[in-house]
């Protein structure tokens, strides 16, 4: 589900739920055309995982470069793993929201 929109799909990316979808958009969604996109390739990188949709990128690794770094330090930190508690930090930073998520 969308935390945005609440917006419910299926494990295949299929759109199933519009909340309030007459109240809202007025007229009847054509849920076929907001299926989600298929991701043409996921890396993880020490448990946090990475799509791409750009099949012809450098690899995730490559793209990191220097910031792997960083995440090594959050991400290894114990043996044992990482385990995130409490609300969720935010931020307001001047760009496309999607480069920040």
């Amino acid at each position: 589900q969308c935390p945005y929109h609440g917006w419910t799909y299926k494990n295949t990316g299929d759109l199933i739920g519009v909340p309030a979808q007459e109240e809202v958009y007025g007229a009847s969604v054509d849920k076929a055309q907001w299926n989600l996109t298929p991701v043409p390739r996921l890396e993880s990188y020490n448990g946090l995982v990475f799509g791409c949709l750009d099949d012809a990128a450098p690899t995730l690794v490559e793209y990191l470069g220097d910031m792997a770094w960083y995440i090594d330090l959050f991400t290894k930190r114990s043996a044992g793993g990482l385990e995130v508690h409490g609300e969720p930090q935010r931020w307001v930073i001047d760009a496309n929201w999607k480069l920040a998520a």
